[in-house]
């Protein structure tokens, strides 16, 4: 089986001799596959190929570092077993330090639902149930009609540098399982720097069980004879681009309906009477009322 993995990307671009440490790099991604001998008989000998996207793919003779390999892969069973890398390729190629000291970024969730390879020792058929596959880059669109930007790269495809790494299981006993876990680092400034704004990057690395030539075997179905272990990347929300600048369109729109509720305002209040001026009472009342304001001194005899 394979598992899917969550991760998280964002911060600033370091470039690579900046880097020291391997916590410098980014979220630490764990690539884990089990195979489960379901044949009634013990397996001496399974081989198994895992197509590893260490760089991002391009036209020169390096890419930018995608999956940044740790430790060398890692077997869990009850036999034994080991991993080998081709030639040209080993663990850390660039001699990062791993200072346990230092806080160290792990944001990582695993999903629950893993896909399953087989091995049937009885018959020698393989069946395999694959996880969700990866395809080239494009723009998916949800079941509530949102859209979301999609980035793939995985060795499948070509849109990844890999590499294979050979893993050798010996002794797998009938009903049991191996474990087999290739740890690394997902490259964060690659991310950061070529993928700010979509809303997701999927990285995946795919195996293959590898009968040997004198077995003779059977495949039901020759789309289905390996399994895909994905890290889905997500960019941190708190930590997008500076917004980009308002359109001129927008200002332009604003000014005319501020204009337009000002004359809106104006006319509501003309016509409730808010600019009329006080004009003078012809009536005889309103004379009086004049005159005492005009002769004070007389206001003051009528009061005697």
């Amino acid at each position: 089986s394979a598992k899917t993995q969550w991760a998280f990307y964002g911060g600033p671009v370091v470039g690579e001799s900046a880097i020291k440490h391997l916590n410098e790099v980014g979220p630490k991604v764990s690539h884990v596959y089990e195979v489960f001998n379901e044949g009634p008989w013990k397996v001496s000998t399974v081989e198994v190929r895992i197509s590893w996207p260490y760089e991002v793919a391009n036209d020169k003779a390096h890419g930018k570092w995608l999956l940044y390999m740790e430790e060398m892969p890692t077997i869990q069973a009850l036999g034994d077993g080991e991993c080998i890398l081709p030639p040209g390729h080993v663990v850390n190629p660039l001699k990062l330090q791993d200072n346990a000291n230092l806080d160290d970024i792990d944001s990582i969730i695993q999903s629950s639902t893993p896909s399953t390879i087989l091995y049937n020792h009885t018959n020698h058929i393989r069946t395999t149930r694959d996880t969700e596959k990866v395809v080239n880059t494009r723009t998916i669109i949800d079941k509530d009609g949102h859209r979301h930007r999609v980035v793939a790269m995985n060795c499948k495809a070509g849109t990844a540098k890999c590499f294979d790494i050979v893993c050798y299981i010996y002794n797998l006993q009938r009903k049991q399982e191996a474990i087999i876990s290739v740890k690394a680092r997902l490259w964060n400034s690659t991310l950061v720097e070529d993928y700010p704004k979509v809303d997701m990057v999927k990285i995946g690395s795919n195996a293959r069980i590898v009968i040997p030539s004198n077995i003779v075997i059977q495949q039901e179905n020759l789309k289905d004879d390996y399994a895909i272990a994905e890290t889905i990347a997500y960019p941190d929300l708190l930590d997008q681009q500076e917004a980009e600048p308002v359109p001129v369109w927008i200002y332009i729109v604003a000014a005319v309906a501020g204009m337009l509720l000002f004359i809106l305002l104006t006319l509501i209040l003309r016509k409730l009477g808010f600019f009329k001026r006080r004009r003078p009472d012809p009536t005889l009342s309103g004379n009086l009322e004049k005159h005492r304001d005009d002769n004070p001194e007389n206001e003051a005899l009528f009061k005697h």
